[in-house]
């Protein structure tokens, strides 16, 4: 149990320190999910200002719904893209059987050309749907990176104006901070994530072993009780 509290703390603090590199870097993807983690961590009220209001700003929740909204959309777009994939691979492999039958039979009728015609134009009418979907989504969660880091060192400059400090800098490790630094630390928080489960199911299967063996041991002594009393029966 303390290996998994261990790698669950360092879990907590990869996946911060990943949180403030994305926030940092342009078109890091930003999750709804990592936007409101971040806007948690915040740890401010979340409220538009004059100054929002008169450039018809909304709250960050706001855009973050619909960040949101642009993912369920991308995710529907995707969907429907891989089953058309896979419909259009069987119905071209089902046309192509039928054609093959024909010519066998020499009755050599076929329109393989214009099914593949309509098979090609439903496919980019779906991938330039795919597309649109990719771009809103890569748009949403640009805008919604850009209005934390806004609100975040707004806040910084409050809290250094109120306590008469400077220095609102970034630490060392976040000034040159790459895209290929986020994917170093996705895949650190993929493998502890995974180290994770792969421990606790482990401790379960040990566990679930050990009532069973308990309840064997229980088994055995009542039969064992029960054989004494028959012994020692009239």
């Amino acid at each position: 149990m303390q290996q998994i509290m261990l790698l669950q703390a360092e879990l907590s603090d990869v996946m911060d320190k990943r949180l403030n590199l994305a926030l940092r870097i342009p078109n890091s993807g930003l999750s709804s999910f990592e936007a409101l983690r971040i806007l948690d961590g915040l740890n401010t009220p979340d409220l538009v200002t004059l100054g929002d209001r008169l450039a018809l700003r909304h709250t960050l929740q706001f855009e973050i719904s619909e960040l949101e909204g642009a993912e369920l959309e991308y995710y529907e777009k995707t969907s429907v893209a891989a089953k058309h994939a896979a419909d259009a691979e069987e119905y071209a492999k089902e046309a192509l059987r039928e054609a093959q039958k024909k010519v066998a039979t020499g009755t050599f009728e076929t329109n393989l050309t214009q099914v593949f015609n309509t098979l090609d134009g439903e496919e980019k009418r779906i991938q330039n749907e795919l597309q649109k979907a990719t771009q809103a989504l890569q748009r949403r969660q640009e805008r919604v990176r850009q209005l934390l880091l806004r609100k975040e060192k707004m806040i910084s400059e409050q809290r250094a104006a109120t306590s008469g400090g400077t220095n609102t800098n970034l630490p060392e490790d976040f000034e040159n901070a790459s895209l290929e630094d986020l994917g170093q630390l996705q895949q650190r928080e993929q493998f502890l994530m995974e180290e994770i489960e792969r421990i606790e199911n482990i401790v379960k299967r040990m566990v679930s072993r050990s009532n069973n063996l308990k309840e064997r041991a229980e088994e055995a002594q009542n039969v064992q009780r029960q054989g004494g009393e028959r012994q020692s029966g009239p």
